[in-house]
């Protein structure tokens, strides 16, 4: 019978639920949201079955067969749309191409709208996309052996994906390996705890007035590296939280607060491993001597790049058989550990009170949990001085000795507040031409950056001013590349997210004019809310009209945007368009005047 008397010694894989005859077990869910095994005695026959297939009571004897040193590939997937809607490279969906054209089925996690993700069994390729992506909180397999075990038995041919503790328990379930089943496992750094994930895609929801509808992890718009969580609301809006701006993943990742307790002494870690063939993430890094420029120019383009550890014959046969659906290149096993320690060490314990977080969270909204800890994060001398250091870098980065640059600088932003602080600045560099009539009516939220340019000897002037009344806003990092020349005259309001442009840009601001955050702007690009005081003798004619360009929008070369136009969130205008009416979000325009070619498009930056 299962017992379980400390919660650490189990996984929540359920797979005593599917094997109970008498079906005496259910489950039941914790304050954390883990649910654990609950035994009806009045139902059980103590027949053992239970403690026989746990993955922690008895370690599967498939293991002990598997390559003790198993052979290593970086892969990507061919099709690039897939690719992009993956969490990494796409192999995963690589692996299932010739399991659907053999008549298979494939197994993995889905997700409903209310955002509980279950295992299933899925036969129609059609379907894949619902299991693609790593879904980052825990799924519940309740069924799920049953289901494997009766196409199995049935002779159909069968790829599983799951958690390296899921696929642990399935080896024992099954009870023997099968000729006609491939285990797929993921490099699993823990399982984040369900509840805590719905409340806070409740709290985004909130926070924005409108339900989420749909999110996705590791979306790759923002580039892989950034870990972006993004988040479809009800009103049709693109929510994107990176890495450094996601609570959720601060407590997951960083202080390892919510993940379930058996993570914290992980029986799974190591090799030889339990799956025919592990999957995950290829990190690489600075000192990793697969990462060349070749490779990455030909593996990486910050799209995703997986890493596939092959662990037994079986696997290796696999793969030589799909890997027509994938770019593959064999790498030393060595290489693969550094960018993920999770192989082989579990968790090291919460670095905050994890009773007293989970005690909150009941009580209180994710929101408000995030905010207490958030405000009660102290900084240690520490991190207090790499801060400072790193500050140091960016500038010697950026004006090496150049002492008249570090006056200009000091006397634009104040001496304490470029070396002794963190604040954000305005840094202008070599051959920039700036004025600012009133400093009290620039509010930085990001540093500006002016001049960055790709020629470093180039002398071509960039021009930046801000006149009389006029306002700007920066609410992120900004770069203004060099030739440019942005002009806010008296009255007028700019403001700019985090964004980019390219040489040569001119934005003309005597209104409004609000550039959202990750809009990329190409060469020659030409913004401007105003007609420079001429008036024509046509009806309702307006010299200066508000111009919006929406979050994610990318500007291509040689566009002109005239005013009283909204560009859409995630638009694409194309090269050399020249936009008069409102362009909406996620489509494609192109022309003079600009007109819809495409829809639904989604682009990395």
């Amino acid at each position: 019978m299962i017992e379980i008397s400390d919660k650490k010694n189990c996984t929540g894989c359920c797979a005593c639920v599917d094997i109970c005859p008498k079906a005496a077990i259910s489950l039941e869910t914790d304050i954390e949201g883990f649910w654990y095994p609950k035994v009806d005695n009045s139902l059980c026959v103590n027949c053992g079955l239970c403690n026989k297939i746990c993955p922690i009571e008895t370690e599967p004897k498939v293991k002990k067969e598997n390559f003790e040193t198993p052979k290593c590939f970086a892969a990507i997937n061919k099709n690039l749309y897939v690719r992009f809607d993956s969490t990494s490279g796409g192999i995963f969906s690589a692996l299932t191409d010739r399991i659907f054209r053999e008549g298979g089925l494939v197994g993995g996690a889905i997700t409903d709208e209310k955002f509980n993700a279950t295992q299933i069994l899925i036969e129609k390729k059609s379907d894949l996309e619902k299991l693609r992506s790593s879904k980052y909180y825990q799924s519940n397999a309740t069924g799920f052996y049953k289901s494997v075990k009766s196409a199995l038995v049935e002779g159909r041919k069968v790829l599983v994906c799951g958690m390296p503790c899921q696929m642990a328990a399935l080896r024992n379930y099954l009870g023997k390996d099968y000729d006609n089943l491939l285990i797929v496992d993921l490099i699993c750094l823990c399982i984040p705890s369900p509840k805590v994930f719905k409340k806070y895609i409740e709290s985004i929801g909130n926070n924005y007035g409108s339900p989420v509808v749909s999110t996705k992890a590791k979306c790759k718009e923002l580039g892989w590296r950034k870990l972006t969580q993004l988040f479809v609301l009800e009103d049709g809006r693109h929510i994107y939280q990176t890495h450094d701006e996601n609570p959720f993943q601060y407590f997951y990742m960083d202080t390892k607060t919510i993940c379930r307790p058996s993570c914290y002494d992980c029986k799974f870690k190591g090799f030889p491993r339990i799956a025919d063939i592990t999957i995950g993430d290829f990190w690489g890094g600075t000192n990793n001597p697969v990462y060349t420029k070749e490779f990455k120019k030909e593996f990486d383009n910050d799209l995703g790049t997986s890493v596939v550890i092959v662990n037994s014959q079986k696997g290796l046969d696999y793969i030589n058989l799909a890997k027509t659906s994938m770019k593959i290149k064999e790498i030393p096993f060595e290489s693969v550990l550094p960018g993920n320690r999770a192989l082989i060490y579990p968790i090291t314990s919460s670095t905050i009170n994890r009773d007293e977080f989970f005690k909150k969270l009941d009580k209180e909204s994710f929101s408000e949990v995030e905010k207490f800890y958030k405000t009660n994060r102290k900084v240690s001398l520490k991190q207090h001085v790499k801060k400072i250091l790193k500050r140091y870098y960016k500038l010697l980065k950026m004006y090496r000795l150049d002492i008249i640059a570090y006056l200009k600088l000091s006397s634009l932003n104040g001496f304490f507040n470029v070396f002794f602080s963190d604040k954000n600045l305005i840094m202008p560099l070599k051959y920039s031409v700036y004025k600012f009539t009133n400093k009290k009516n620039i509010n930085l939220n990001g540093d500006l950056i002016i001049g960055t340019k790709r020629v470093k000897g180039s002398k071509l002037e960039t021009r930046f001013i801000v006149e009389g009344t006029g306002k700007l806003d920066i609410n992120g990092k900004v770069s203004v590349g060099y030739g440019a020349d942005i002009e806010v005259f008296d009255g007028g309001h700019l403001e700019m997210g985090y964004c980019w442009s390219n040489i040569n840009n001119e934005i003309i601001c005597a209104n409004s004019i609000k550039i959202g955050n990750y809009v990329g702007m190409g060469r020659n690009v030409c913004i401007r809310d105003n007609n420079g005081g001429h008036f024509i003798n046509r009806p309702f004619y307006k010299d200066s009209r508000p111009v919006v360009i929406e979050d994610k929008a990318w500007i291509c070369s040689n566009v002109t945007i005239m005013p009283g136009v909204t560009v859409g969130e995630g638009a694409i205008v194309g090269e050399n368009s020249f936009v008069t009416e409102n362009v909406p979000p996620y489509t494609m325009v192109s022309g003079n005047p600009a007109k819809i070619v495409d829809r639904d498009v989604l682009y990395k930056m």
